[in-house]
């Protein structure tokens, strides 16, 4: 767990050169990281995350599915969040920018298509969720490091344990999630 905490704060940090951080990346990928390194993981994650602020008691949920968007299925996570929304709950639908290899659409590229921010900042996605009872919150905006995270995945073209844990990060103390994982052949 720490081991891997650390590696991933200095990841994000942009305290390894991008060598070291692809080997990293690389070989947690071929090894697979068991529960404690993920959870390790996650809490760099958190960690680094912007702390979203929010009024009210409704116990909020963070909906997570495809992460880096649908490329051959609907992109419908805010719709379902809308909807459960309208039922009482609180929703905080985390996504972050198109990665390949499918470059799906995303949750913030629909929010975006619907005259909402593409890319909310974390003030904008506490506004939504003070709004509306929904948030689209970007991971891009509201984690530091995450960017240069995700260049790596392209440049490496493959998944790695930071894009399992991000699915994880506790926007908004969320302590209630709805996680999809799609990559039967990755975990």
């Amino acid at each position: 767990f720490e081991e891997a905490r650390a590696a991933t704060a200095a990841l994000l940090a942009g305290e390894v050169s991008a060598a070291q951080a692809g080997a990293f990346l690389v070989a947690l990928r071929i090894k697979g990281e068991g529960p404690a390194e993920l959870a390790g993981v996650a809490q760099a994650l958190r960690d680094r995350a912007a702390v979203l602020r929010r009024d009210g008691e409704t116990p909020l949920v963070c909906s997570v599915g495809a992460f880096d968007g649908f490329a051959d299925a609907p992109p419908l996570g805010l719709a379902a969040s809308l909807c459960a929304a309208a039922a009482g709950a609180a929703v905080g639908s985390a996504c972050g920018p198109r990665l390949g290899p499918k470059h799906g659409v995303t949750v913030a590229e629909v929010l975006e298509a619907l005259g909402g921010p593409g890319r909310p900042a974390p003030a904008e996605s506490e506004a939504m969720l003070a709004r509306c009872g929904v948030a689209v919150v970007h991971a891009g905006a509201a984690l530091p490091g995450w960017e240069a995270v995700a260049e790596l995945r392209e440049e490496i073209g493959l998944r790695g344990p930071l894009h399992s844990a991000e699915k994880l990060v506790d926007w908004f103390g969320a302590r209630r999630f709805v996680v999809g994982h799609t990559h039967s052949g990755y975990g």
